[in-house]
């Protein structure tokens, strides 16, 4: 069975189906929003005052829907409904914390879990992203050369959109036209998406800032021939929320900087609308760092995307609150010229959390942007990892090809997502995306999932200094102490300095073998040798905290 969306509006997931634990799909939805039938039935209204509250339960031959905590009804027990028609308005009856709309789909025959419940979100025909859509991009870096090892990854992976840093007379850099045009040759319908980079010190002026934009109109014009018409688009500035202080080209984390920021963004769209209409113009107003995007709670203030008033639970907003939150906001006009916004999101490890690709306040940060300006198309200008260490740890090629698929299947209104980083810049830790030349696994993963028919893949080679560098990692990681300065190896070398391990340092009782009875259960021991004697063990053994030398107890063996 196929369900219509039981809400028009974007919608945010609060709740998903958890097998019995959560039976439904919950919504955020303000008190009031209209409420559609996702199916056609009989409709039958109800009231479950310690549970689903005002609640339409529709009834079709092979299951029920509900739609449960609403606010009042639009249709009269045992009446027929149609998809698509007016059955109610959200709320928050029942048992709920905030207004939202929980959705419900009982199966009456097939489904293993409790009360036949089946989860409704694959069933909802969500609106599908553009046609030909290739989710995952590249940024092609801050000063780094576009080499050979580049192109491959580019040939391969097809991207959907390109963000780069142009040479222009503010601020040298290594990408130009025409690197940009063989990247247009090999993926012509690629979106591509120019961030001039502002010097800090004209970024603190307003006549600085009108400089900056003079500079950048006077390079679109080489641009606007080399991109073509509706594929070219302009980021103004970066990372507005730092402070001028930290050595960015940002505005600051405060009202006064953010009311700033907004004058100087409207007076260039116009002035560069003006002469480059096809130009599609917009900024970020979710950065990393400093004061970001204020989640559920947060009392500090007004942000760029909305004012007081949306400090606060966003469940408990009224729509007028919304909207009131929205035009309080001190970067409201802004943000509402822009023809599109921008977000920066990394998915790497932090704060302890794990599998931060689908942390709301991590990897779905960008959500939270869709809540406030949910008509703005989106582009993720920044994305991934923030550098090599973060992109090798264990599991991160899986958590970054997750999070792609997300975007994919959860963000039609997203444009695209541009890889941090390409080139070879040691500042990020050495290349990100190839390796000896050729691009690392993980882009013909991200490439599947545009659909590219991949070519064989060719086997990777070391030249000697890399199997030499990989050999002593691995036996100094294997063979040689992690840390001289346990106590079993001090007290070796002040038995005998000669003497070099010869084994781990063991603890029985973790090893899950069976030990002999009355066998203490906190004993350490590691086994010694002299090279020059190798007929002898000397083998060292002491209790958990007993570490100093005089303590430890030792057994001589022939080897």
């Amino acid at each position: 069975m196929r369900l219509g969306r039981p809400i028009k509006s974007y919608v945010r997931i609060t709740q998903r189906f958890i097998p019995n634990v959560h039976f439904g799909l919950d919504l955020s939805a303000y008190t009031g929003t209209p409420v559609y039938a996702p199916v056609d039935g009989t409709a039958f209204a109800a009231n479950q005052p310690s549970g689903f509250g005002r609640y339409v339960r529709i009834e079709t031959p092979t299951a029920r829907v509900y739609a449960a905590h609403l606010d009042s009804f639009a249709i009269s027990s045992g009446q027929p409904v149609r998809c698509g028609q007016v059955i109610g308005y959200s709320g928050n009856t029942g048992n709920s914390t905030g207004p939202h709309l929980h959705v419900e789909v009982r199966r009456n025959a097939g489904s293993p879990y409790r009360h036949g419940a089946i989860d409704p979100w694959p069933l909802i025909d969500w609106d599908p992203p553009p046609a030909g859509r290739r989710m995952v991009g590249v940024h092609l870096g801050n000063s780094c050369p576009f080499s050979e090892a580049d192109r491959r990854v580019i040939e391969l992976l097809k991207p959907g959109c390109v963000v780069f840093l142009p040479n222009y007379g503010l601020d040298p850099q290594q990408i130009g036209p025409t690197e940009i045009a063989w990247i247009l040759s090999v993926v012509p319908d690629c979106h591509i998406i120019m961030r001039p980079y502002c010097p800090p010190a004209m970024a603190s002026t307003a006549v600085g800032c009108r400089q900056y934009v003079d500079a950048v109109l006077g390079i679109l014009l080489q641009w606007v021939g080399v991109v073509p018409s509706g594929r070219l688009h302009l980021q103004l500035w970066n990372e507005q929320n730092m402070p001028r202080g930290s050595g960015w080209e940002g505005f600051g984390d405060q009202e006064g900087d953010m009311l700033r920021f907004d004058t100087v963004f409207c007076e260039a769209y116009q002035r560069i609308k003006a002469r480059y209409p096809s130009v599609r113009v917009g900024w970020t107003p979710l950065t990393m760092g400093h004061r970001d995007c204020w989640f559920y709670g947060d009392p500090l203030g007004p942000y760029y995307l909305h004012g007081g008033t949306g400090c606060r639970g966003t469940e408990t907003l009224t729509a007028s609150q919304w909207d009131q939150a929205r035009r309080q906001g001190p970067c409201f006009e802004s943000l509402s010229m822009a023809d599109e916004i921008y977000a920066h999101v990394y998915i790497h490890d932090r704060d302890g959390s794990n599998g931060l690709w689908g942390h709301e306040a991590y990897g779905r940060r960008f959500e939270h942007m869709r809540y406030w300006w949910p008509e703005k198309p989106m582009w993720l200008t920044e994305y991934g990892y923030p550098n090599l260490h973060f992109r090798e740890q264990a599991g991160a090629n899986q958590n970054l090809v997750a999070h792609a698929t997300y975007l994919n299947e959860r963000a039609p209104y997203a444009g695209g997502s541009a890889l941090w980083i390409m080139g070879d810049n040691p500042l990020w830790g050495g290349p990100m995306y190839h390796r000896n030349g050729q691009p690392v696994s993980v882009v013909r993963e991200l490439a599947a999932l545009h659909g590219i028919e991949l070519p064989p893949e060719e086997p990777p080679t070391m030249n000697e200094d890399e199997i030499g560098a990989w050999v002593s990692d691995l036996m100094q990681e294997h063979i040689l102490p992690l840390n001289p300065a346990a106590a079993l190896y001090k007290a070796a070398k002040i038995r005998n300095p000669a003497l070099t391990v010869a084994s781990d340092e063991c603890r029985p009782h973790e090893l899950g073998i069976e030990l002999p009875d009355g066998l203490p259960d906190d004993l350490v021991c590691q086994a010694f040798r002299n090279p020059l004697d190798d007929t002898w063990q000397e083998i060292a053994w002491t209790r958990i905290g007993q570490w100093a030398p005089e303590q430890v107890r030792w057994v001589r063996r022939r080897n």
